[in-house]
């Protein structure tokens, strides 16, 4: 029993340390890409940005073009995605998944679109993403229902 219990503080301890090494490394990451727009200066590293966007999803998401007019705010919204990116447990098939459901929720159609054709990259299915359709709409309609639904006396 006594060499269970060291064996699961060995592996508590590995998976901190382990953590810890993620997260510098993330942190090293966030300070590159801070470091990049110092160096560069936030029109030509806006620019930049834009260009791996387009390599990474094959064209601007219409929200980011409208953004490019914008660099400071261009770039705060792609280093925050990053951060929640970098920081996250999800797999890229679950992110897109969602994002398509959000999509859908929102009704945006340019969304919905960039966001189906990510998920076909990443292998996703037309059966999966229905079915992440559906429950999206699924619990808009439910969000409609309690809306129209009188609160308890």
């Amino acid at each position: 029993m006594e060499s269970t219990s060291l064996q699961k503080d060995l592996s508590i301890k590995i998976n901190q340390a382990e953590n810890w090494t993620v997260k510098t490394e993330n942190a090293a990451k966030f300070e590159d890409e801070l470091n990049t727009i110092l160096i560069k200066g936030k029109e030509k590293a806006a620019i930049e940005m834009l260009k791996t966007i387009k390599e990474s999803y094959g064209e601007v998401p219409f929200i980011f073009q409208f953004m490019e007019k914008h660099p400071e705010i261009l770039l705060t919204k792609v280093l925050h995605n990053n951060a929640i990116l970098r920081d996250s447990t999800l797999d890229m098939k679950t992110v897109e998944l969602i994002s398509i459901a959000v999509s859908a929720a929102m009704r945006c159609n340019h969304c919905l679109k960039l966001h189906i054709g990510v998920a076909h990259n990443l292998g996703v299915s037309d059966e999966e993403i229905a079915t992440t359709i559906f429950l999206a709409g699924n619990l808009v309609n439910s969000s409609v229902l309690a809306t129209a639904t009188p609160p308890p006396r």
